[in-house]
């Protein structure tokens, strides 16, 4: 994918905004603690109810801290300070990354359009299975609740999905969307257009590249 960084630079010049950003409380070591308590609360308060009609964040807030807490000891060896509850600065801005993700579902996806949480894809080759963030229609979206610019790795963790969606054909997989609830951003794409633009070849073309390197346990994507 030779043109990466021009393609990340121009969707990042052309992404729209949400809302206005909220602040940062949280020190660098707290932050994805913070960033997954924001998307398991806006996960929850939408699986409550249908999705048809949003649950408050109040609501879901507790059983959230709980999820991301055990999801995020997972991958970190940090002492306990760093899961300890949200301060009330801290909560403030699990509610401002909370009411972007709303935002987002409301103003881009459409308040009746279903979100698929967490969709799982079996492994390939050199790659275990995994989850994406949400598929809602013929959209794979990816939240990066940093407070950076969308990277190129960004692209290749999405076309990767795209790729072991390709094998399995679970979802009919059209357009892609970056989110960053913290910058109140998005960025949303083609998946046609995307392909085109990093490497000149079709999806099918670009994802059957991808796939072979999984598989041949060839690392350079």
């Amino acid at each position: 994918m030779p043109n990466s960084e021009n393609v990340i630079k121009s969707l990042n010049r052309s992404a729209f905004a949400l809302r206005r950003p909220g602040s940062i409380w949280s020190k660098p070591d707290r932050r994805a603690f913070i960033n997954d308590i924001a998307f398991t609360a806006f996960a929850e308060a939408y699986r409550s109810r249908g999705q048809e009609r949003i649950t408050s964040l109040s609501d879901v807030y507790d059983s959230a801290v709980e999820s991301a807490r055990a999801h995020q000891s997972q991958f970190t060896h940090s002492t306990n300070k760093v899961f300890e509850d949200p301060t009330l600065l801290e909560r403030t801005e699990v509610m401002s990354l909370f009411r972007c993700l709303v935002a987002f579902k409301n103003k881009v996806i459409g308040r009746r359009t279903h979100l698929h949480f967490s969709p799982r894809f079996k492994g390939c080759g050199i790659l275990d299975s995994c989850a994406a963030d949400m598929i809602a229609a013929d959209i794979l979206i990816e939240v990066k609740a940093g407070d950076r610019n969308f990277r190129s790795p960004d692209i290749r963790q999405v076309l990767t999905y795209c790729v072991l969606n390709q094998i399995e054909k679970l979802h009919d997989i059209r357009r892609i969307c970056f989110v960053n609830p913290r910058r109140a951003l998005y960025a949303l794409v083609d998946l046609d257009t995307l392909c085109l633009q990093l490497s000149s070849k079709s999806p099918p073309e670009l994802l059957s590249e991808i796939e072979y390197f999984l598989s041949s346990g060839e690392m350079s994507l």
